[in-house]
């Protein structure tokens, strides 16, 4: 079992298990500190496309992208 913890200095954990994660996709935005996921079947290839520009594609269907600052508050409601 894999799961993904979020820790803010002096805040609780909210830590997402393999329930809410299962068949899902994980994008990570270094560049705008953003995170975010998309259902998606996971025996399919996963096809990532990189660019240095202000627009990063996936091919993943509807990826649900968070800012850092909106996180927190995500993470509080699940």
């Amino acid at each position: 079992m894999w799961c993904i913890g979020f820790q803010k200095v002096q805040e609780g954990v909210t830590i997402l298990g393999d329930l809410v994660l299962k068949d899902k996709i994980l994008v990570y935005d270094l560049a705008r500190q953003r995170i975010g996921w998309a259902d998606y079947d996971c025996s399919l290839s996963v096809n990532v496309s990189v660019t240095t520009s202000k627009d990063e594609y996936i091919n993943a269907g509807q990826v649900r992208s968070f800012s850092s600052s909106q996180i927190g508050n995500l993470f509080r409601r699940v």
